[in-house]
C-alpha cells in the first residue's frame, strides 16, 4: 500500500490576525501546493488531508489524531506538511525541511526531498543546510513531527518575510513546482515511476529567476515556527 498524509498548514480563517503577511495568507500557498500534490499523485499514491484544502482551521491535535489513525491502518504511510516561513530578519530566505530526530525514514525522506528541490531549483538558496532534525526542548520541537506516528516532514518552502521569497510564494508557478518536487519525492520513496509527460502544469516555465530585491512593507505579524515547542517529549519511535 502507499499513502501520503498530505498536510497543509493552518486554515483560511487564520490570516488575519496571524499566519500570513500583507499580500499573502499562508494557507493560500499551503493549500495550493497540497491540492497540486493531490492532483499529481492521482492513480499513483493515495492522499489523505486532515486539514481541508481551503477550509477552516483544524487544530494540530485533531490533525495528528487523524493522521495517526490512518497510519495505524497503513504502516507504509508517510507525511508531508506544507508551510511558508517567517523571520524577524528580512534577509533570511530559502527552503527548510524538518523531520523527527530519531526517525531514520524521516531523515532519508527529508534528504530526498531536498535533493529533488535542488534539481528543480538549482539557482535558489536553501535555509542553512536545508535539513533540520526536530529535537525535544529546542525551537525545532514541532508538533507535526513530534506527535505523528508516521515518518513526517514539515516543509517550509520559503520565507514570507523576505521580498524575493514572497514573490516566489505568490507565484502560481512556484507553488506548482513545489508540488512537483513533493510528488517526485513521494514516488521515489515508494519506488514508483513518475512520468511528468502528462502531469506537469501547462505553461510552467523551465526556470525561476529570483526577482530583484524590492522595498518591503511587511507587517510585524510573524509566523513563529517554534509555537508548538514544549518542555518535555516522550516520543522515541524510530520509524
Amino acid at each position: 500500500m502507499t499513502l501520503l498524509l498530505n498536510d497543509v498548514g493552518h486554515g483560511r480563517n487564520t490570516y488575519p490576525p496571524s499566519k500570513g503577511v500583507p499580500g499573502l495568507a499562508e494557507h493560500t500557498f499551503n493549500a495550493a501546493v497540497g491540492q497540486e500534490v493531490k492532483r499529481l499523485l492521482t492513480s499513483k499514491v493515495s492522499t489523505y488531508e486532515a486539514q481541508p484544502l481551503g477550509g477552516l482551521d483544524i487544530s494540530l491535535n485533531e490533525r495528528t489524531r487523524q493522521y495517526n489513525a490512518q497510519y495505524a491502518k497503513d504502516k507504509t504511510a508517510i507525511g508531508i506538511s506544507h508551510h511558508a516561513n517567517a523571520n524577524a530578519k528580512k534577509d533570511v530566505r530559502g527552503i527548510g525541511i524538518f523531520y523527527w530526530h530519531t526517525s531514520k525514514t524521516g531523515k532519508a525522506l527529508a534528504e530526498l526531498l531536498l535533493s529533488e528541490y535542488k534539481k528543480e531549483f538549482p539557482d535558489l538558496p536553501v535555509w542553512g543546510t536545508g535539513l533540520f532534525p526536530s529535537v525535544p526542548k529546542t525551537w525545532t520541537n514541532l508538533h507535526m513531527c513530534r506527535e505523528t506516528d508516521a515518518p513526517f516532514l514539515l516543509v517550509e518552502w520559503g520565507f514570507m518575510t523576505n521580498a524575493e521569497d514572497l514573490a516566489l510564494l505568490k507565484s502560481d508557478s512556484y507553488g506548482k513546482r513545489c508540488a512537483l518536487v513533493t510528488a517526485r519525492t513521494v514516488c521515489k520513496h515508494y519506488g514508483i515511476t513518475f512520468n511528468t509527460g502528462n502531469t506537469s502544469p501547462a505553461g510552467t516555465p523551465s526556470t525561476i529567476t529570483a526577482p530583484k530585491k524590492e522595498e518591503s512593507t511587511l507587517a510585524s505579524e510573524l509566523y513563529q515556527l517554534s509555537n508548538a515547542a514544549i518542555k518535555n517529549s516522550t516520543r522515541t519511535v524510530l520509524n
